[in-house]
């Protein structure tokens, strides 16, 4: 990677900016900084997936701080969600390190089309308490958030929107409060992430640092 030109700092300042109001809201800003990271840094795209989650810490530290100050964060009561998408999310991260550039590819390529129809069947219709499911066990559920888990420690990119989904309808969580323990729970595996990209020294601190100021 060649040292960043002025116009490459503004788009990626920006950019950072805009994905984190983003993920705040949702989950659709990793679109927004792959891209950046892929097209105007010039990283491989498996580099550029682990650099994105520089950016990912800081915006769940600053936005799981904003949701405690306001009172919007009750974790204690969400250890089981918690503990079964932290697994999946060890066991995600672990294959981001090991997929090779060409299949990372493809997964960028083809969640981006599917990212994209949800945005145009309206996704807000997935986060409607009034079509939650009742009685779902933790033999059905736990899966599903070890799969969620699986999906953000491998690429992040709309994650969010899936976990919200899944508390909303399966385990009934009202929305503010289940985007709270979502940018909680991204907060707390991207710690893990980061710390096991870096000792496989996958890490561009500084796109990933101008990202995370953004």
């Amino acid at each position: 990677m060649d040292s960043l030109d002025a116009l490459s700092y503004l788009l990626i300042l920006v950019g950072g900016l805009i994905a984190g109001g983003i993920n705040a809201l949702a989950g659709y800003g990793s679109i927004i900084t792959l891209t950046l990271l892929i097209d105007v840094v010039g990283l491989s795209p498996v580099i550029a997936n682990s650099t994105n989650r520089i950016g990912v810490l800081a915006n769940s530290l600053g936005s799981t701080y904003g949701f405690y100050k306001g009172g919007k964060l009750e974790v204690s009561k969400s250890g089981f969600i918690l503990a079964t998408t932290l697994v999946g999310a060890l066991a995600g991260t672990i294959a981001a390190i090991y997929v090779s550039n060409e299949a990372f590819k493809v997964v960028f390529k083809y969640l981006i089309i599917v990212l994209l129809l949800t945005i145009v069947i309206k996704p807000k219709r997935w986060l409607n308490p009034d079509q939650s499911l009742s009685n779902v066990s933790r033999w059905l559920s736990g899966p599903i958030y070890v799969a969620i888990g699986f999906y953000g420690g491998f690429i992040q990119m709309g994650m969010g929107l899936v976990f919200l989904a899944a508390t909303v309808l399966l385990s009934r969580i009202p929305l503010i409060n289940a985007n709270a323990l979502k940018v909680s729970v991204v907060a707390l595996y991207t710690v893990i992430s980061v710390a096991l990209f870096q000792y496989h020294g996958m890490l561009r601190w500084q796109p990933g640092l101008l990202l995370g100021v953004g």
